[in-house]
């Protein structure tokens, strides 16, 4: 809680000192210490959180960058860290906020299927997973990317024995 005590107290911290909150298992801490980094001035943070090796730092990052200053520019820089972290060993849990960052990535700085062909292609590539959330969320970004590329992939997937509410979901 030593975040909400600080973003109360309107301190400025750099994100040296934010990093142990930001990369907390606990949802309302890591919660809390992006709510106080967006607080910062964007110049100070924004080139280390792109560059964070740190998954849980780029995805806290990236979304607090992308709820303060979500340009097309900012967009495009981060995907373009997202997709190069998603080529290293992630977990499920980060790989779904990989997934869902770069939704709100997508949406936020009005990127365009075309602007981006580099990860739609990564992404196909992703599908289908071993985990049915991970695939609810591939499938959205894949449709909205238009990755036609895999259509076999997803009509196999269709006539597999994958559980039911997953093959309707993708349908």
């Amino acid at each position: 809680r030593a975040a909400e005590s600080l973003m109360r107290g309107e301190q400025v911290v750099t994100l040296e000192a934010l990093i142990p909150l930001l990369k907390a298992d606990d949802r309302f801490e890591s919660t809390s210490a992006r709510r106080l980094l967006e607080r910062q001035p964007v110049a100070q943070w924004r080139e280390k959180v792109l560059k964070s090796k740190e998954h849980r730092v780029l995805i806290q990052g990236g979304l607090a960058l992308m709820t303060v200053a979500p340009s097309r520019d900012n967009s495009l820089e981060l995907l373009q860290s997202v997709s190069q972290a998603m080529a290293r060993f992630v977990s499920d849990r980060d790989f779904i906020s990989y997934l869902r960052l770069t939704q709100v990535a997508l949406i936020r700085g009005e990127i365009l299927p075309h602007d981006v062909p580099g990860l739609r292609d990564q992404l196909a590539e992703e599908f289908p997973a071993s985990d049915s959330e991970i695939n609810r969320e591939l499938i959205r970004l894949l449709c909205f990317l238009q990755a036609s590329n895999g259509i076999n992939t997803y009509l196999d997937y269709l006539k597999s024995d994958a559980p039911e509410i997953d093959r309707l979901h993708m349908a």
